[in-house]
C-alpha cells in the first residue's frame, strides 16, 4: 500500500474501534452489512483530510485521468446537479480541482455516509462561494492497490442553505 493511501486510512482508523464517544450516528450498514458509524469530526480532523486530499492533487505525480474522479450524473433537480453547475460556471475538471485545491477548514460543512460506494464509507461535504452562489462539494480518498484517487462525489449549487462547523 503506497504510503499516501496509509495517511487517508489513518484519518479515522478502524472505525469499529472508536468508543461510543466518538460515535455521533449510526446511519446505515456497509455492503457487508457490518453498521457504518460516522465519527465526531474535529477541525484537526479535517484539516488533516485536506491536507492529504491537496497534497495529493499538487503532487507532481497527479495524473488527472487515473488519480481525481469527477462525478457527473443528472439527477431530476437539474439546477443542482453537476452537469448544470459546470456548465453554468464554465467550468472544467482542472477548475473543480482548483477550487478544492483552495478549500479550507472553515468551508467545511458535515460527513456523510456514501450508501452507493462503501470504499470508504465517509464523504466530506464543503461549501463555497463562486459567482456569488453556494456551491455544495462532496469529496472523499479511495485507496486502490498502487494509489489514492480523490472522488469528487457532488460539485453543484446548494439546494439549501449550508451551515459550516467551523465557521465563527
Amino acid at each position: 500500500m503506497p504510503a499516501n493511501s496509509l495517511v487517508c486510512t489513518a484519518l479515522f482508523g478502524d472505525l469499529k474501534a472508536l468508543s461510543n464517544d466518538s460515535i455521533i450516528l449510526l446511519l446505515s450498514n456497509d455492503s457487508k452489512g457490518d453498521p457504518v458509524m460516522i465519527p465526531r469530526v474535529t477541525r484537526r480532523d479535517v484539516e488533516k483530510f485536506l491536507t492529504t486530499v491537496q497534497r495529493l492533487l499538487s503532487d507532481e505525480k497527479f495524473d488527472i485521468d487515473n488519480d481525481f474522479f469527477l462525478i457527473k450524473s443528472r439527477k431530476n433537480d437539474t439546477e443542482h446537479s453537476t452537469p448544470y453547475t459546470l456548465l453554468s460556471l464554465d467550468y472544467d475538471v482542472y477548475d473543480v480541482i482548483s477550487v478544492i485545491k483552495a478549500l479550507d477548514v472553515e468551508d467545511f460543512s458535515e460527513i456523510k455516509i456514501d450508501e452507493d460506494d462503501p470504499n470508504p464509507p465517509l464523504l466530506y461535504v464543503f461549501g463555497k462561494i463562486i459567482e456569488d452562489k453556494e456551491v455544495y462539494i462532496k469529496i472523499k480518498c479511495r485507496e486502490l492497490d498502487d494509489a489514492t484517487q480523490v472522488i469528487c462525489v457532488s460539485f453543484h449549487f446548494a439546494a439549501w442553505n449550508m451551515k459550516y462547523m467551523f465557521r465563527k
